[in-house]
């Protein structure tokens, strides 16, 4: 993620949207986006809009709180405090929606992170009313476009991020417990599985969701032809 990200600053800095004066909007970023949607890249195969909605959650978080955190510096004791928060309040309720006894963390979390966006935004419209003419800027721009510039250019990371865990973990890892004893086999399967799926995911998902039990019953080639042909046809239908 880290290696990707460079790489986005690089392309970034290249076009002159990046600069030296947005390494704090950098790291922000990387805290509350670029990480929680690495946490969250599971669940991309389960919902087809997903993304989408990833996108748009962030963009609250995005828009709003790293960039008026940034645009006006707190005292330094008051950034100690609210930057860490924010950052937990998030890490948190990311992995609370996928717990139900976390529920009411989560809701306390939403609570708490709703309370302290509506202070920083009340905090950010008076500073902005109070100096409007600081607050229009080629810099203050920047800061607000890169978070959008740099989430556009790391969703397809997240989305091969996701593509190589379903393989490798979901699915291959299955088939090598299976097939302990074929290696030949499990290598067939694979390689006729990634033909079939590529790089879409959510076709993927299908083929190993529906074939859980079925994968336990190949004995040689031509089951797994049999297979993919019988998920062609299924799928030909939908």
């Amino acid at each position: 993620m880290l290696i990707y990200t460079a790489f986005e600053i690089y392309i970034l800095y290249e076009m002159r949207i990046w600069n030296f004066s947005l390494v704090k909007d950098t790291i922000l970023w990387i805290l509350f986006t670029a990480f929680v949607l690495l946490m969250g890249a599971v669940d991309i195969k389960k919902d087809k809009q997903y993304l989408k909605k990833a996108i748009f959650e962030n963009l609250k978080l995005i828009l709003f709180l790293e960039f008026i955190l940034n645009f006006y510096v707190f005292r330094l004791w008051v950034e100690i405090i609210i930057t860490p928060m924010v950052f937990m309040i998030a890490f948190i309720a990311s992995f609370a929606k996928y717990d139900k006894g976390m529920q009411k963390i989560k809701t306390s979390g939403d609570f708490l992170f709703s309370a302290l966006a509506i202070f920083l935004i009340g905090y950010f419209i008076y500073r902005v009313c109070m100096d409007f003419g600081g607050f229009v800027s080629i810099n203050n721009i920047r800061a607000f476009l890169l978070p959008i510039f740099l989430t556009v250019i790391y969703l397809p990371f997240i989305y091969i991020w996701a593509l190589i865990m379903e393989y490798d973990k979901n699915l291959f890892w299955r088939l090598d417990r299976f097939f302990i004893k074929d290696k030949e086999l499990s290598t067939f399967t694979k390689r006729r599985i990634f033909f079939l799926c590529s790089i879409n995911l959510w076709k993927l998902n299908e083929l190993a969701t529906e074939y859980t039990r079925g994968f336990m019953r190949l004995n040689d080639r031509r089951d797994v032809l049999n297979m993919i042909q019988h998920f062609k046809k299924s799928h030909e239908k939908d």
